[in-house]
C-alpha cells in the first residue's frame, strides 16, 4: 500500500463533488420607522424606535451642526429580531431634525 503509486491511480478511489451557494439573507422589518423632530427652547428632540440612541444622537448632531447636548434621543419601544434598528433610524432622525430646524416646525418622517 505504501508508495504504490498504480493503487492511488485506480478506480477504487472516490471522489466526492458537491456545490455550496452562500445566499446573502437579507430581513426586512414588517413595522415602519418614524421619526419626530421638534424644538423646545433650544433643544431639538428627537423620537424614534432605535437600539443604538447614542449613535442617532452622534448623527443628527453632525447633521444639523448642534452640539450632542442639544441633541436629546426619544427611544420608542420595538421588537427587532434581525437588529434592524441600528443604522436605519439614524438615517431618518437626521434628516427629519434637519425639516425641524429649517421649517422651525414639528416634523414627522415615516419610512
Amino acid at each position: 500500500m505504501w508508495n504504490d503509486v498504480d493503487e492511488l491511480i485506480t478506480p477504487t478511489t472516490t471522489s466526492y463533488k458537491r456545490t455550496y451557494v452562500d445566499e446573502k439573507h437579507h430581513t426586512q422589518e414588517d413595522t415602519y420607522t418614524r421619526a419626530k423632530a421638534w424644538i423646545e427652547e433650544d433643544i431639538l428632540y428627537v423620537k424614534v424606535p432605535t437600539q443604538w440612541p447614542f449613535h442617532v444622537q452622534d448623527s443628527v448632531a453632525s447633521v444639523c451642526g448642534r452640539t450632542k447636548k442639544s441633541v436629546v434621543i426619544l427611544s420608542e419601544g420595538y421588537n427587532s429580531a434581525y437588529d434592524e434598528k441600528l443604522i436605519t433610524p439614524s438615517i431618518i432622525a437626521s434628516i427629519a431634525a434637519l425639516a425641524a430646524l429649517k421649517s422651525k416646525k414639528n416634523s414627522n418622517l415615516i419610512q
